[in-house]
């Protein structure tokens, strides 16, 4: 037996669930029906009213030939199985047209969710079939009735479902918001606490110590496009105080200097300067900047506000 799709499995599975019959059987008029599930519900149930009337034919047959009855007995027998197949006949069209308008106006409804056609048809024809609805005096009105409260019920799940979904989605937009304003006045609170070190670094580094010559290391710092930064240190001064003065540089947005930064050796990386510096009591002398040396200032990327 060849393979089917997915979609055939899905469309097999949901006639099977409507029908209650076996996989065989059901993958069998679905291929008679170029898998279309409406057609092939129809033909099924054709197929089901076609067996019962051959069984109350063969029935009747059984009993003319068991009790021996006479030519015109037969002959009333007969007509009065012709009658019956031929309001048997009207029964199964008249079964068949409901049974179509059914499920077109389900299909109109409900579209053509899988889910909802289980949960709709499990209901349905877990119920007697049409032919034992006519014959337990069912009336149709009362079958109408009970069509469309399934369907409204149906439209009730669903409306509720949109519902929750609306309001999950509403409280994720309203937390994403939230976030997003929390995160911009967490940068500005941290923007002003930059600019309020850096002025105080500044109003430290206005004037110029008087350093003996001996003691003098000459500091030379370049920023990306090339601008060169000097000052004089005593060799014996935290090499710390470097990056302070590199951050009061950093209020004049002339010099491209980012928030975040860090200081090199132009052609090494043993030696990095930043704001989370460890050794902040080794000396300009110790780490070896003494008489003079050069740095580069390296920016780091701000974040972003997404």
């Amino acid at each position: 037996m060849t393979e089917i799709s997915e979609s055939q499995t899905e469309l097999l599975q949901a006639f099977c669930e409507i029908t209650t019959c076996d996989i065989t059987t059901g993958r069998t008029i679905l291929e008679s029906t170029n898998w279309d599930l409406e057609n092939a519900i129809s033909l099924y149930y054709e197929q089901q009213n076609a067996n019962a009337y051959e069984g109350n034919n063969f029935n009747i047959t059984e009993q003319v030939n068991a009790n021996n009855i006479t030519v015109n007995q037969s002959e009333n027998l007969n007509e009065q199985q012709e009658r019956n197949v031929n309001q048997a006949n009207k029964g199964k069209d008249l079964d068949t047209l409901k049974l179509k308008k059914c499920f077109k106006m389900f299909l109109s409804v409900c579209g053509t969710s899988l889910s909802a056609i289980f949960g709709f048809f499990k209901t349905l024809f877990c119920a007697p079939n049409l032919n034992n609805r006519a014959q337990d005096n069912v009336s149709i009105r009362n079958f109408n009735r009970s069509v469309i409260s399934q369907i409204e019920q149906v439209q009730i799940e669903e409306a509720r479902r949109i519902r929750e979904e609306q309001d999950l989605e509403y409280m994720r937009s309203l937390n994403l918001d939230s976030m997003k304003q929390e995160k911009a006045l967490e940068k500005k609170r941290t923007k002003e606490l930059i600019r309020e070190r850096r002025e105080k670094l500044q109003a430290e580094f206005q004037q110029n110590r008087d350093i003996e010559q001996d003691s003098l290391s000459r500091v030379c710092v370049k920023n990306s496009a090339g601008k060169k930064f000097q000052r004089n240190f005593h060799k014996d001064d935290s090499v710390y105080e470097i990056f302070k003065w590199i951050d009061s540089l950093a209020l004049d947005e002339n010099n491209l200097i980012s928030e975040k930064f860090s200081l090199r050796l132009p052609h090494s990386k043993s030696v990095e300067i930043d704001d989370s510096f460890e050794n902040k009591e080794i000396t300009i002398n110790e780490i070896g900047f003494y008489p003079n040396t050069l740095l580069l200032i390296n920016n780091f990327e701000e974040d972003s506000d997404n």
